[in-house]
């Protein structure tokens, strides 16, 4: 059979490929939850990062499903203000129509769909979430899901492109007093104070304004990290619960700190990958939701648990994974 004149054909008739190669000009892009699931557990990094196994996990989900809701609810916020009734706030009403049309665009492009408990949780923490905070909190937002990246030209091994993505972020003060902050909804509890699964937060955050400092030339007067499953319980909050806003402080004089911290991840990722070598740290340094719903923990030397068939192991895993 003949492929005519045109060289694509003739290259497909001789099953001859052509390889895409990287413009020199293209750099490493390294986005920021990766970078802390490298510097906890390499194993998990690298075998998340190869696409091995699903990732879309109906807790994963359901982290999408609430930052998305909120952001809906703020554009629906800022048509209001333009168009009228200047001081609407969403209410249970308007909280419980977003999550529906988001939950449903989510199962339109194929999504995991909740289990009917997490479906619940999730309308909870919202519904207690705007009960709460919404009426300061809207007003006062600049922007949601803000995208940051900056490249990092002395990076080791060359320059890397960082990346990252802030959930909120708002005035700090009130009457317009100058300042900004930057939150980060997690889906979970507050982890204990000295944990692995905490100590990661504070280093995301510290990331998240570093990167907004180099985009936006203004350090945020505050970070904080607010965790809704404070917020489940069977007899909602009134008010805001202790444990559910933990605030992460920053300074200018942050930036060492994290461009060494960025370094020696960087570095130990590389050393990983000439090596082709992803060990895990020792046993009880890795979060214990992290292990828990690791794909591949069953192989890993670090994970001392017996199966969910054998005596003694679980057969049913209350723990989420580690939102970051």
């Amino acid at each position: 059979m003949s492929f005519g004149d045109n060289p694509a054909f003739l290259l497909a008739e001789q099953g001859i490929r052509i390889r895409t190669t990287h413009r020199v000009d293209q750099h490493s892009r390294r986005a920021v939850t990766d970078l802390i699931t490298m510097n906890i557990c390499p194993r998990n990094a690298h075998f998340f990062s190869e696409g091995r196994y699903p990732t879309n996990t109906p807790p994963a989900v359901m982290g999408r499903l609430l930052h998305r809701t909120i952001k809906n609810l703020h554009g629906r916020y800022l048509a209001a203000q333009r168009q009228g009734p200047a001081d609407w706030i969403p209410d249970e009403q308007a909280v419980l129509e977003e999550c529906q049309v988001v939950e449903e665009a989510a199962r339109m492009q194929g999504l995991p769909q909740l289990f009917p408990e997490q479906h619940a949780q999730l309308q909870r923490m919202l519904h207690t979430f705007h009960a709460i905070e919404a009426r300061w909190f809207y007003p006062r937002i600049q922007a949601a899901e803000v995208s940051l990246s900056w490249l990092w030209e002395e990076a080791p091994g060359g320059p890397v492109l960082l990346e990252g993505k802030v959930d909120v972020v708002f005035t700090q003060g009130e009457n317009s007093l100058p300042g900004i902050a930057l939150w980060d909804y997690k889906t979970g509890k507050h982890p204990q104070v000295g944990s692995p699964e905490l100590r990661s937060y504070q280093q995301q955050m510290k990331l998240y304004a570093f990167l907004y400092r180099q985009c936006f030339k203004q350090i945020p007067q505050e970070t904080a990290l607010y965790f809704m499953q404070e917020l489940a319980g069977k007899i909602p909050p009134t008010e805001r619960p202790s444990r559910a806003l933990y605030q992460v402080p920053v300074t200018a004089d942050d930036d060492e700190d994290v461009l060494e911290w960025l370094g020696d991840v960087l570095t130990k990722e590389r050393e990983c990958e000439e090596r082709n070598q992803w060990d895990p740290p020792p046993p009880g340094e890795v979060p214990q939701r992290m292990c828990q719903n690791c794909g591949v923990r069953w192989s890993c030397p670090s994970f001392k648990e017996p199966f969910n068939w054998e005596q003694g192991g679980k057969q049913d895993d209350p723990l989420e994974p580690l939102d970051l």
